[in-house]
């Protein structure tokens, strides 16, 4: 039995009959709404700057289609919209000591990995933040042109926290800038600070 009706049937029996194929012809469907010109247009515009949104593109070229429709043509073209990476400002002495840091631990045993204390922080930004998108052809992420620059000490609340081969260690909320935290003689210097992170170092250091 063919799973289907007598008059899904009837409807090919007579598109065979017309044409001599039931092939699908090429070409159905609706018409592009944009010129080859205009595509390329598009296209030209985030080239020259990657950091034009398919919103952007539309109003500058004045062009009667949605902004989905401009993403579309970008993709078709290989420019695809991505959120963009964040360049760090290393100099060559930067990257010397970050390389010359790693190094030296290379070696390390198993005990003396016990005696230290990992720490990171993650950062609340305020106001205005979040991604930047950029368009760029597919392998480029790590390009100059198509990565956006980190801004330094922006206003925000941060989240400090560390742990150990022995436990984990406590979390300090702040505002100021670590190095303001480590210098103990500052009258900015939190108590709560010294009262839960240096016992914990103390725990960690008298294990070794």
């Amino acid at each position: 039995m063919i799973p289907c009706t007598t008059k899904t049937v009837a409807h090919w029996m007579n598109v065979y009959k017309e044409n001599g194929t039931v092939d699908v012809k090429r070409g159905g469907g609706r018409k592009r709404k944009t010129l080859a010109t205009i595509d390329n247009e598009m296209v030209n515009v985030v080239l020259q700057n990657p950091f034009t949104t398919p919103r952007e593109v539309k109003a500058d070229l004045n062009v009667s289609v949605s902004h989905r429709t401009v993403r579309r043509r970008l993709n078709e073209a290989g420019v695809v919209g991505r959120k963009a990476r964040k360049e760090f400002s290393y100099s060559p002495e930067h990257l010397r000591k970050r390389i010359s840091f790693g190094s030296g631990y290379l070696n390390w045993t198993l005990d003396q990995w016990k005696s230290v204390i990992f720490s990171d922080e993650c950062h609340v930004e305020m106001g205005e933040h979040g991604p930047v998108w950029v368009q760029r052809p597919v392998g480029t992420a790590n390009e100059a042109p198509y990565l956006t620059t980190k801004v330094p000490h922006p206003k925000r609340v941060s989240i400090w926290g560390c742990f150990s081969w022995f436990g984990v260690g406590p979390i300090y909320v702040f505002t100021q800038t670590l190095n303001s935290i480590d210098e103990k003689d500052s009258q900015e210097a939190p108590d709560p600070y010294f009262e839960d992170v240096v016992p914990f170092w103390r725990l960690v250091v008298s294990t070794r």
